[in-house]
């Protein structure tokens, strides 16, 4: 049989030798430190001479790609150097979109760094803005007010409270005469209440420069200005919007720190 490796005679039972497949190993480790400071030609060379494949040096790369975005995420703001270093990455290694919708992980990490991107841009004072995003907006906004992002399908959730008794009886019934009884004892219990979380629906979500929109069967906008404080999860924001009585609306299915960075931004 032929080594997978080397493609020379590996024994009748063998399909690799092992200093090949020591080498590819190695090689592949070297490449994974070396991506990022070398280019693509440099590359292909090393692999080629270390037995590694063309996809797996091609996935080594986008493993670098994806590490790079994160790297740069990690303070939950893409500043313009950090942009303008993933671009130079993805022009030295020809990272086309069909490499990042051909893998799931790269895509959704990719589309999180583009909204900071753009959120950045807009902060910033740059014109940018998704004239669709404005249009379809049912809300009027001031022209001074640019429309940062639009999540579609956003799930909605308020925080409520109800009263309710605990405790109560309703006594006994004490019997005077035939057919006439008196109930005594009976109450009604202590009054409590409790706060409990009842879904709005879904709608559209949009971030502005200015307020925070929702878009479903119950409108809400909540001004920039009037949120006390954020509450991130893994799957969306808690907005705390001020008032007499402060209430949580939380937004699931959104980029988490995006409401919170532009709300830091504004305000600085």
């Amino acid at each position: 049989m032929k080594c997978i490796y080397c493609g020379k005679s590996a024994g009748l039972f063998s399909r690799k030798h092992k200093e090949c497949e020591q080498k590819h190993n190695d090689t592949m480790q070297e490449l994974r430190n070396k991506v990022g400071n070398h280019n693509l030609a440099e590359l292909e060379q090393y692999a080629t001479e270390g037995f590694v494949k063309p996809q797996e040096l091609r996935s080594i790369i986008m493993d670098g790609f994806l590490a790079l975005l994160n790297q740069h995420m990690l303070d939950h703001f893409v500043a313009y150097q950090e942009e303008k270093e993933a671009e130079a990455y993805m022009e030295k290694y020809n990272i086309s979109d069909e490499d990042m919708v051909s893998n799931s992980e790269i895509l959704s990490t990719f589309s999180t760094y583009y909204e900071s991107v753009k959120m950045r841009e807009v902060l910033e004072g740059d014109d940018f803005e998704v004239q669709e995003w404005r249009d379809k907006c049912p809300v009027v906004l001031t022209k001074a007010e640019k429309v940062i992002w639009m999540y579609p399908n956003v799930e909605c959730l308020e925080d409520k409270k109800r009263t309710r008794y605990v405790g109560g009886s309703q006594g006994v019934s004490v019997r005077i005469v035939k057919g006439v009884s008196y109930r005594v004892g009976n109450h009604r219990g202590e009054k409590v209440q409790e706060e409990y979380t009842q879904s709005i629906g879904n709608g559209d979500l949009y971030v502005t420069t200015k307020n925070v929109i929702f878009c479903g069967d119950k409108p809400i906008k909540i001004p920039l200005a009037k949120i006390l404080s954020l509450k991130e999860y893994s799957n969306g924001t808690g907005v705390i919007k001020d008032g007499a009585n402060p209430k949580q609306y939380t937004f699931l299915g959104i980029t988490p720190y995006i409401i919170s960075n532009t709300l830091s931004l504004v305000l600085e």
